[in-house]
């Protein structure tokens, strides 16, 4: 009779076992909805007025990335490396449109790197100019880094070496931190290690229109 009872309890707990995991993925499988038919899917096609549009686009992206003859970063205090973002409008020939673009370095060089050295931090601030004599400057309160979190998207990040991304310097304390400047930290132990970023730059005017500054993907290297 114990062994008939232990064999109940044994097959219990072993038919529990399987029927939970079933019941929570038909669980999860009722929440989901009907399959989503693609082929029914909004289409369009790009006019061949906007192409050339589109392939100037490109080009200017990567104009937006400036190569350094220098791409050495000069340390400063505590190891800071202090990168000026200048951000400019640009008028459409054609139309009112003021689009809004923002240049950074190609590649900057973390230099020293390696298991003894100290952390170093990184902090991009954002400098209103105008693109050409005459054109407009952005209002320095319509530019910022976008989110607290989200102003520099790391796209690559060998060996983990950059992390605690902040809108701000480090230099206001538990005060507001300043929108247009964005830090990241860097280990600097490990030497080559490549960074790719994309800054999430947002321009937002008076009448409460938010559009993204146009910015490219550059890099940054422990040297």
């Amino acid at each position: 009779m114990k062994h008939l009872l232990k064999a109940m309890v044994v097959c219990a707990i072993a038919s529990f076992c399987v029927s939970a995991p079933a019941a929570e993925k038909a669980s999860k499988n009722a929440k989901r909805g009907p399959p989503i038919d693609y082929s029914k899917a909004l289409k369009f096609a790009i006019p061949e007025k906007y192409r050339t549009d589109f392939e100037a686009f490109i080009r200017a992206r990567r104009a937006l990335l400036v190569p350094l003859a220098d791409p050495n970063c000069p340390f400063q205090t505590g190891g800071v490396c202090a990168i000026e973002v200048p951000v400019f409008l640009w008028k459409h020939p054609t139309e009112s449109t003021l689009y809004c673009g923002a240049a950074f370095p190609e590649l900057i060089k973390l230099p020293g790197s390696g298991p003894g050295s100290s952390e170093k931090t990184i902090v991009w601030s954002l400098k209103p100019v105008a693109l050409n004599p005459g054109d407009p400057v952005p209002p320095a309160n319509e530019i910022t880094f976008y989110d607290d979190k989200i102003g520099v998207i790391l796209l690559k990040n060998d060996s983990s070496q950059m992390h605690n991304g902040a809108r701000g310097d480090g230099t206001h304390g538990m005060g507001q931190p300043d929108t247009t400047k964005f830090l990241y930290q860097n280990k600097h132990k490990v030497k080559t290690a490549e960074a790719v970023y994309l800054p999430v730059v947002v321009r937002t005017e008076s009448n409460g229109k938010v559009s993204v500054c146009g910015t490219p993907d550059p890099r940054i290297l422990n040297d």
